[in-house]
């Protein structure tokens, strides 16, 4: 991840927007690293936990949010042992944000996150990267194993164990220099004129594309927001 994603408070909030209507009372982050979009998560009004890879990630959390309902655990979604810890906790919402992708085994992810939202038939939200076609250097230097179609993610979200899925394009014109950065710039790392690049889009374009797309969804986006329900038991 570039560092200056980490302080893009605007893209934050926007993701934000479409996820704060389907909190509930008891919320499972995936993969929480620095905890910025756990900003808007955080308010004392509910549990979450968020579970990361990263040990140093679930320490930094920890201290971030020690004083709130808040707990980090060390563990793979794949995990059998961690879905098992998981289970009987009773989540009644899943979020993973800028995640899926950089999991191997997505599918065994989202089967995981079906099971454990089971028991109280809850709902996931995603955030992942679109279009394939967009794939290059940024995604290699991110570590993403993929960007992902429409139709491939609804297959992907039915098959693990989920019922009704909405799917929409987000950051339509994100896609734009996005594509421009894998296929022309193809910069050697995430920093420097990539972290100039998030700086001046949060800045100055984020607000005036948050207002155009609460308007109008856009047909093609940067990234997909996938909301599904979950079967339950």
């Amino acid at each position: 991840m570039s560092p200056a994603l980490q302080s893009a408070r605007n893209y934050y909030a926007w993701i934000a927007s479409f996820f704060e209507p389907v909190l509930g009372r008891r919320i499972l982050d995936i993969g929480g690293g620095h905890g910025a979009h756990l900003e808007h998560v955080v308010d004392g009004r509910r549990f979450v936990m968020s579970l990361d890879v990263s040990a140093e990630s679930v320490t930094e959390m920890k201290q971030r949010f020690a004083s709130q309902q808040f707990e980090a655990l060390h563990g793979d979604i794949t995990d059998a042992s961690v879905i098992r810890q998981l289970v009987p906790r009773e989540f009644d919402t899943i979020l993973c944000i800028n995640v899926l992708e950089h999991i191997e085994h997505d599918e065994a992810a989202l089967r995981a996150m079906a099971a454990i939202l089971r028991p109280t038939a809850g709902r996931l939200f995603l955030l992942v990267p679109a279009h394939p076609i967009l794939y290059g250097t940024p995604d290699v230097l991110a570590g993403h194993w993929r960007r992902y179609r429409r139709k491939e993610l609804r297959q992907k979200l039915a098959a693990a164990g989920f019922g009704t899925t909405r799917l929409l394009y987000f950051n339509g014109f994100g896609a734009i220099p996005y594509g421009v950065n894998s296929r022309i710039v193809r910069p050697r790392t995430l920093s420097g004129i990539v972290d100039r690049q998030i700086v001046v889009y949060d800045r100055f374009f984020v607000p005036v594309l948050r207002r155009l797309e609460s308007w109008v969804h856009p047909p093609f986006g940067q990234s997909l927001v996938a909301t599904a329900e979950s079967v339950g038991a």
